[in-house]
């Protein structure tokens, strides 16, 4: 499965609520314990695999893991398939905040772009797995990079050498 493989009109999706792995590592710094929930997961981040299964089984036109932050990777997906987006929701983690959800890496949660979200949600339930958040969709004009009719900034986790 490519990033390169999302159309104007698919709905993206991810997996989970965001910002889990960010508020572990602020918490810890803060002094919380190492069997703090929120410090766990920044720990011991949980691959969707079986989620990347379903979604490539349900059709999915285009995936990858937010292991950067939502602010850079929907970026890099948006980039590799020449289109643009509009976001309406940011799931966000019990725990976390907004800025944490979008710009915290390491979540390792799953983003989705199909065209069937209908049948990508019955793929994921009948697999036990836990039903994908829609977010947003796919806008044909590359320009246009928008969360709440807001400019979404590229933010995240950069990588430095």
């Amino acid at each position: 499965m490519l990033r390169s493989g999302a159309k104007a009109g698919d709905e993206i999706l991810v997996t989970g609520p965001l910002g889990r792995a960010a508020a572990g590592l602020r918490r810890r710094r803060d002094g919380a314990p190492l069997n703090d929930e929120l410090v766990v997961a920044h720990r011991r981040p949980w691959p969707r695999v079986d989620e990347g299964i379903g979604a490539r089984s349900a059709g999915a036109h285009a995936m990858m893991d937010l292991s950067d932050g939502l602010g850079l990777d929907l970026h890099r997906l948006a980039d590799a398939s020449k289109v643009g987006f509009e976001l309406t929701h940011v799931p966000v983690a019990a725990g976390a905040t907004l800025e944490e959800a979008i710009s915290g890496g390491e979540d390792y949660e799953l983003l989705i772009v199909t065209n069937d979200a209908a049948r990508l949600r019955m793929i994921f339930i009948d697999r036990g797995l836990r039903a994908p958040i829609t977010i947003g969709r796919v806008h044909e004009d590359a320009a246009v990079r928008l969360c709440d009719g807001e400019k979404f900034l590229r933010r995240g986790f950069q990588h430095q050498l």
